[in-house]
């Protein structure tokens, strides 16, 4: 094993290490895992209840009016969701989506109208979307120290990845053995789940600084409602395609679309490899500091593309202790950062 990935491997238990061993993370985390896993299992049982109201047209756009709701709401109530502590949003629409994917269940255990189910879905997706900006925005204000907070987005993408097999696996064992009905049980079960793990998470909320019409959230559910507004789609075009042609050659079409994007966007992404090019000092410089060890590459250029250098004369100070923390600092020649006077 090459020293670069037995690194990584290291910094992958590290990342798990202190999060399991802080407990506000951990609950927070392991909402974040029910959840999602909840969610995929969710997205499983909705298509096999589509499925036969209309076969893959009727799971396409069952799929698209899941999400249209959800992306043109979830943004308008980002400003409310942002006046409200954090862990208070997670549990408020944990709630909702487990009561609504539960009320689903039984629509379908009693045999009642699929519209009913349909409308539970477009509520459930709703509250959905506001999870994971609520969930990003809650973390830092778990964290002991910067290297935790970029643990904690490591173990979190970590644990999004393992939802999305969890999920779909979990669903398909159900219904080998019971029915779809089960499987909203199960879901619901999750959801609610993941919001009496955070009922007990107690930390002191930092203060927020001023921001009109919620933006704190803002700006993150809008990012979030573009997406699943995207798979909405997506869900549409793939079923369309299955329709119309066949399971193997919507497979083959919808394979050929992102390397004929790429092709259509060469020029530009190779303007974005030169662009990064001119970020290796920024990134080196950020490789350095221990507290983004765990972040992969990705991350850091993201974090790179939004330095602003800034020259400070000696004697000047840089932050005093009690400042509000809405920057981060990192110096490339400095003889004395730290200094203490007593008044």
């Amino acid at each position: 094993m090459s020293h670069r990935r037995r690194a990584g491997l290291k910094a992958a238990a590290a990342a798990f290490a202190s999060n399991a061993i802080n407990p506000s993370l951990r609950r927070a985390q392991l909402s974040f895992l029910g959840a999602w896993t909840a969610e995929w299992a969710f997205s499983v049982a909705l298509g096999i209840v589509a499925y036969p109201a209309g076969g893959p047209t009727a799971v396409g756009l069952v799929g698209l009016l899941r999400m249209v709701p959800s992306a043109v709401i979830a943004p308008l109530a980002a400003p409310l969701a942002d006046r409200g502590r954090r862990e208070r949003v997670l549990v408020l629409v944990s709630t909702l989506r487990g009561v609504a994917t539960g009320a689903a269940g039984i629509v379908v255990a009693v045999n009642g109208p699929v519209e009913i189910v349909y409308v539970l879905t477009a509520l459930s997706t709703i509250a959905a979307t506001l999870y994971r900006p609520a969930h990003s925005a809650l973390l830092p204000s778990l964290c002991r120290t910067a290297h935790e907070l970029a643990s904690a987005n490591v173990v979190r993408g970590m644990l999004d990845s393992i939802a999305t097999l969890v999920g779909p696996l979990l669903a398909a064992v159900i219904l080998e053995f019971t029915n779809v009905a089960v499987v909203f049980a199960v879901a619901s079960a999750a959801s609610l789940a993941a919001a009496a793990v955070l009922l007990r998470l107690r930390y002191d909320a930092p203060p927020r600084p001023a921001a009109p019409g919620g933006a704190h959230l803002m700006a993150d559910v809008a990012e979030e409602s573009l997406i699943t507004l995207a798979a909405g789609l997506g869900a549409l075009v793939a079923s369309l395609l299955i329709e119309w042609t066949s399971v193997t050659a919507a497979l083959i079409i919808v394979g050929a679309l992102c390397p004929s994007l790429v092709l259509l966007a060469w020029l530009r992404l190779r303007h974005l490899d030169r662009y990064i090019g001119e970020l290796d000092s920024e990134i080196g410089l950020l490789h350095g500091v221990p507290m983004f060890l765990p972040l992969p590459l990705p991350a850091i250029e993201q974090l790179a593309r939004g330095l602003e250098p800034i020259h400070v004369p000696a004697g000047q100070a840089v932050f005093c202790q009690g400042d509000p923390a809405d920057a981060s600092t990192s110096s490339r020649r400095a003889r004395r950062m730290l200094s203490e006077t007593v008044a």
